[in-house]
């Protein structure tokens, strides 16, 4: 498989997108560079070194975007009323404000993030699926509006499970057994 290449994503590099992504790849090793030092990661007992362990990994994938800023996510946290797991937050801090080249056409960001379990609910109702979100079910991302991934936001794993639906089907289905490996996909 060629580097970058994740069939599940849309992919489109570009020669516009190159300033941007030289700043993503400066922010992220700033933030990797925190490890140790006065960290602006919020604290919550050892998350710091995790949370920096998945974005160095996510880095080393290639990944590549505008990162959201501690404040931004801190914030998005007291919004929606929930604890990001590590991995995810780190997701955040690598590329949350723009997904970069491999999210085009998909709403993954910041911006969009409250509004996306209303969507992916709408989604499954015009498909006449009878399957309910679970409660701590957190949508983090839609593509076109016709597929939707969720994992569930219990605090129970650093890494959780990723499930994923698209139009048509009865139910989602368990895409990953981890967000880290669904973006390895």
């Amino acid at each position: 498989m060629a580097e970058g290449h994740r069939p599940h994503l849309a992919i489109a590099r570009s020669a516009r997108f190159a300033p941007l992504l030289q700043r993503a790849r400066l922010h992220t090793r700033m933030f990797a560079g925190l490890v140790g030092g006065a960290s602006t990661v919020p604290r919550a007992g050892s998350m710091d070194a995790k949370v920096a362990e998945f974005a160095r990994r996510y880095e080393a994938m290639g990944l590549q975007g505008t990162p959201a800023s501690p404040d931004e996510v801190a914030s998005l946290e007291r919004q929606l009323g929930v604890m990001f797991p590590a991995a995810y937050k780190a997701f955040l801090f690598v590329l949350g404000r723009d997904g970069g080249p491999d999210f085009i056409g998909s709403d993954c960001t910041i911006r969009h993030l409250p509004k996306l379990r209303e969507w992916a609910e709408g989604l499954l109702r015009e498909c006449g699926s009878q399957y309910t979100l679970p409660e701590k079910a957190f949508v983090f991302f839609m593509h076109q509006g016709y597929s939707f991934l969720y994992f569930v936001a219990d605090q129970s794993s650093e890494d959780p499970a990723v499930y994923a639906y698209v139009e048509g089907d009865s139910a989602p289905v368990k895409k990953a057994e981890s967000f880290t490996a669904w973006l390895s996909l």
